[in-house]
């Protein structure tokens, strides 16, 4: 799995929480609710990243997601929303 990270540009630092996300992922029975709605995850418009965060809170995999998500700058990782505020919109683009 490693490599497979460093192809997708997984930083070293994350390896770690890459490797127990993915296990954790692996060991779900289903695929969670943000692979089925993928873009929501990472959607420029405020409110829906907020939706999809109070959807993964749910989630099985949702620790080591959180996890995980402390190394990405971007994007709803773990019920967290980790955009920087200066790149928060409300409406659409």
């Amino acid at each position: 799995m490693t490599a497979i990270a460093v192809m997708l540009g997984v930083a070293p630092a994350a390896l770690p929480a890459w490797d127990r996300l993915c296990a954790a992922l692996d060991a779900f029975d289903r695929p969670p609710i943000c692979r089925a709605n993928p873009d929501d995850w990472a959607d420029a418009r405020a409110t829906v990243r907020a939706e999809a965060a109070a959807a993964c809170s749910w989630c099985p995999v949702v620790e080591a997601c959180r996890e995980y998500g402390r190394h990405e700058s971007a994007g709803v990782w773990g019920a967290v929303d980790r955009t920087p505020p200066a790149h928060r919109q409300e409406t659409a683009a």
